[in-house]
């Protein structure tokens, strides 16, 4: 692998990987999935000396979907209190398990949402409530063709976006991770301390429901529709000949979570990217894109991307094992 295309798998491509690095071998051997030989403080997955295999401060639980696997986790001995965090990437995980994050559940969710992983604090609840759905937002409208959008609508948008995510429901995209959970972050105050609020009365009815195989029970989290988050990233619909095309000013999370700045945090590149973005906006030089611009604009490393996929599908083989699913 390139030492560039090394340097974007490490999440910051201004570092300058040593030209006698092992680096690209490692993660040559990552994308391969043959891991054997390298040593427990480069790679702890394969090494049986590594730190992943002493004793945990969580429990970790596998739930089995239809279309996805998630991860429960709360902190040891704790299995009464009703509260876990769930995850569907398996890196993160073991992020949690290589940091020794758990033994506190607050804190827990603190280091989650300064990583800027997606996670969600789910409390226990009756399995056979149905949600309903939440009531729709204000949103901004239909642009004729011909319409330039300027720092004005920006303003108005910036506004509405910040009102919904001080909101009690709108706080619950500090959890969605990547540009929603960074925008969050810019419009709420003290956003860690209300992370780790407990959930809005109405999370039996406007939530998620997750089933974990307990019968009567299941876990329930906040949870934001496609309605209430495509206005945080502004999407506008506008006049395209016959048709209507949709832009807006920021990649929706689904642009966003494929391309290249995703690695499962937010890390120095999306940061550097972000803090380019607002520059463009403010100088009244930004441009807004459709879904398929916007995966090209932000599609970066493609090799980054995978290594980033492999490590939580090796990740995921660990703890199926571990946990001797």
């Amino acid at each position: 692998m390139e030492l560039k295309a090394c340097a974007w798998a490490c999440s910051d491509e201004s570092w300058a990987v040593p030209n006698a690095s092992i680096l690209p071998t490692f993660l040559r051997h990552l994308l391969e999935g043959d891991l054997k030989g390298f040593q427990a403080d480069l790679c702890d997955l394969t090494s049986p000396d590594s730190d992943l295999d002493l004793e945990w401060n969580v429990d970790v639980e596998i739930i089995r979907q239809r279309d996805k696997t998630l991860y429960s986790i709360r902190p040891c001995g704790s299995e009464h209190s009703g509260h876990s965090i769930l995850l569907e990437s398996a890196a993160t995980v073991l992020q949690i398990l290589r940091s020794g994050w758990g033994r506190d559940f607050a804190l827990l969710i603190r280091n989650l949402v300064e990583l800027g992983a997606e996670f969600h604090p789910s409390w226990k609840g009756p399995a056979h409530c149905a949600p309903l759905t939440p009531p729709s937002i204000n949103t901004l409208g239909r642009r004729p063709a011909s319409y330039k959008l300027t720092l004005v609508d920006f303003g108005v948008y910036v506004q509405r976006r910040d009102a919904f995510l001080c909101s009690p429901r709108g706080c619950a995209a500090l959890f969605y991770g990547g540009i929603v959970r960074r925008l969050a972050h810019l419009a709420i105050p003290d956003f860690q301390d209300i992370a780790c609020l407990d959930p809005s009365e109405d999370i039996l009815k406007a939530g998620a429901c997750v089933l974990n195989g307990n019968g009567e029970e299941a876990l329930w989290h906040e949870a934001l529709t496609l309605a209430e988050i495509d206005p945080i990233c502004r999407v506008y619909s506008a006049e395209d000949g016959q048709q209507l095309k949709y832009i807006s000013w920021w990649p929706t999370p689904t642009a966003f979570w494929s391309s290249g700045l995703n690695m499962g945090w937010w890390n120095a590149n999306c940061e550097r990217w972000f803090v380019k973005r607002m520059k463009d906006i403010e100088g009244k030089s930004a441009k807004l894109y459709t879904y398929p611009e916007w995966k090209n604009k932000i599609r970066f490393s493609t090799s980054a991307r995978k290594v980033s996929l492999k490590n939580d599908d090796l990740s995921a083989q660990y703890l199926a094992v571990r946990l001797q699913i």
